[in-house]
């Protein structure tokens, strides 16, 4: 904190304090018989003429200097922190809905307008209790054509049906299961209508799928139809694929094989089969935001989300896991084998949060910060959004944490978080996704190909506890990083500063004034605060009663504890908070009568100073 002068405060308020384990000597102004002016620094700088105010302050004690350093109108305020709303910056994907029943419309339509791919009747009626499974492979030439096969099932049998769509976003085919009446009419059932949506990263769309079992005692006839939604093409194929099945050979879950029809999961888990090579089981989950580890046992699983008309889009992955958010989400459980290498089997649906400390009671506990450098989190795995850490501290501690970033690396946000989880500052490394919030903390060294971005703590602002808060503003964009370090701002150091110039005392005096002005002085630490300070100096005569006097920025004058003739040693310490780099005031009292005079003194500073102000490195 820098200080400056406060000569009305004094000079309005005199304060005399008498030390009762050492003498105090007052003088008066006129009792001055010689003022230092013109008097030239070590820094090369002249300063003018003393004022009258500063060479008649009365002496101050050192428990005055630290009240009128704390009450000081022109004590420099910190920098105010922005207050964050880290649930803005955080990623949300606005465009998630739930999918809406398909409007297919069977009206018009009948077995003898649509054109038959095939007739699954012969095998559906002599098939044993082995299921059978078919491909077809045809156009739609024009909006308004139907290609269906027909077949029976009796009591029990499942059907199951997958679409194979052209890969075209142009092109929107759905896929319907209707009863097939005596005169050839058809009833809708069921229907798949997803939106075309093609997967930047597979060229490929959504396969739409049905599943159903009959259950009713008689025998019923049926149709699987595909038909446009939007577009034709002669040249662009789909394959449809149906599946007959006996009596008990599925899980209880179906009818699940289409998104609309997918089977609630709670607890992140769920237990199926797969029957037959085109059995594909759809979930539905609500989970929170994290890093997912997807499996389904032998069998792969594949997580989407939906989005305006009823268009299912792959969710995020980092690597083999996928980074979702707190939202609605649809799973995908399927066999990539066919025919032979199809293998009928079991499955546990599992997603698993692989994020690590992603929430405040979640926290990984570093304990007391001084020895937070011998832990070693486990590293946030790439797509984690935010992690939290926490550590103890006291009320004088102030520490910073730093996270070692690579050059190229945007986006990364840093905040100290108090006992109550409230932010109070931040270091941010800046992103083009947040351009309203400013960079902040962000240390470059030009030797490194690393920056270090740092964020304040103060042990003052909370109530023992602490936490770091690191978020990601697109954790995809960013590799998996480093946990923080956690050290101190405090560092200590020491100097010497001699005053130019003599100071003389007529005797049973007080001396003339030297001063010296270190504000700005290379060789000081910015804001550097005073530790202990004594003082050396060379008198013409040894004589008696000598008390060595220092005035930091015209303040008042403290006279040293311990003292002889040619040195002196202060009372002072950092809870003073009186800071090495201003204005100081040297003079000397005696009560012998004889005339003296005192040059080459020296002012020893031993300091502390906080590297928030040298660049978070060591001052040199």
């Amino acid at each position: 904190m820098k200080h400056k002068k406060i000569i009305s405060f004094l000079s309005a308020a005199v304060i005399m304090v008498v030390s009762s384990s050492t003498p105090v000597f007052v003088a008066n102004a006129s009792e001055v018989t010689e003022v230092v002016t013109e008097t030239s620094m070590d820094e090369g700088i002249v300063v003018p003429e003393a004022e009258a105010e500063f060479l008649s302050q009365d002496e101050i004690s050192i428990e005055d200097l630290a009240s009128i350093m704390q009450t000081s109108s022109v004590a420099e305020k910190d920098e105010e922190v922005p207050e964050l709303n880290v649930d803005e910056i955080l990623r949300k994907d606005t465009g998630n809905m739930p999918l809406t029943e398909s409007n297919v419309n069977l009206s018009g339509y009948s077995v003898e307008s649509g054109v038959s791919m095939g007739d699954l009747a012969s095998e559906s009626s002599m098939r044993s209790a082995a299921s059978i499974t078919q491909k077809f492979t045809d156009f739609i030439t024009a909006e308004d054509d139907l290609k269906l096969v027909q077949f029976s099932l009796g009591e029990g049998d499942i059907v199951n049906a997958t679409l194979n769509c052209p890969n075209n976003e142009n092109l929107n085919y759905d896929l319907v299961l209707a009863s097939v009446t005596e005169d050839g009419s058809l009833s809708l059932i069921k229907a798949s209508a997803l939106g075309t949506y093609i997967d930047p990263d597979t060229g490929k769309t959504v396969d739409e799928g049905i599943s159903y079992v009959h259950n009713q005692a008689t025998v019923g006839n049926f149709a699987m139809c595909v038909l446009s939604s939007n577009g034709s093409s002669s040249s662009e194929s789909f394959t449809l694929t149906i599946s007959l099945d006996a009596a008990g050979s599925f899980d209880s879950n179906e009818p699940n094989d289409s998104a609309f029809e997918a089977t609630s999961i709670s607890g992140l888990s769920g237990n199926g089969s797969l029957h037959v090579e085109n059995d594909q089981d759809w979930y539905v989950a609500n989970v929170n935001q994290g890093v997912y580890e997807v499996t389904a046992g032998n069998y792969q699983a594949e997580v989407y989300r939906a989005t305006e008309g009823n268009r299912l889009v792959r969710a995020d992955k980092a690597g083999s896991n996928y980074v979702l958010d707190s939202q609605t989400y649809f799973i995908k459980v399927y066999s990539d084998a066919t025919g032979e290498d199809f293998a009928f089997g079991d499955y546990t649906l599992q997603l698993a949060d692989k994020s690590v400390y992603s929430t405040i009671r979640t926290a990984y506990d570093f304990g007391d910060w001084e020895h937070a450098y011998t832990k070693l989190p486990d590293v946030t795995p790439k797509g984690q959004q935010q992690a939290y850490y926490k550590f103890s501290i006291d009320a004088g501690d102030k520490v910073y944490a730093s996270l070692l970033l690579s050059q190229s690396e945007k986006g990364t946000l840093i905040e100290f978080l108090d006992n109550n989880g409230e932010p109070l500052d931040y270091g941010f490394s800046g992103s083009d996704l947040l351009p309203n919030l400013a960079p902040r903390g962000l240390i470059s060294r030009s030797n490194s190909s690393f920056n270090n971005l740092v964020v304040n703590v103060d042990g003052t602002q909370t109530n023992n506890i602490a936490y770091i808060r690191v978020t990601k503003v697109d954790p995809m964009d960013i590799s998996s990083g480093g946990s923080p370090s956690i050290n101190t701002r405090i560092k200590s150091g020491y100097g010497t500063f001699t005053f130019s110039g003599t100071a003389s005392n007529p005797g049973n005096s007080t001396s003339t004034v030297l001063t010296m002005n270190l504000a700005n002085n290379s060789n000081v630490p910015p804001h550097a605060i005073v530790d202990r300070i004594s003082t050396s100096s060379s008198i013409s005569y040894s004589v008696g009663g000598v008390h060595h006097q220092l005035n930091p920025g015209g303040l008042g004058w403290l006279t040293s504890a311990y003292t002889s003739a040619d040195s002196g040693s202060f009372n002072i310490g950092t809870e003073n908070n009186v800071e090495v780099g201003q204005l100081w005031g040297f003079r000397y009292t005696q009560t012998a009568f004889k005339s003296t005079t005192m040059s080459r003194v020296k002012m020893t500073f031993h300091w502390d100073y906080d590297i928030q102000y040298t660049n978070y490195e060591l001052f040199k």
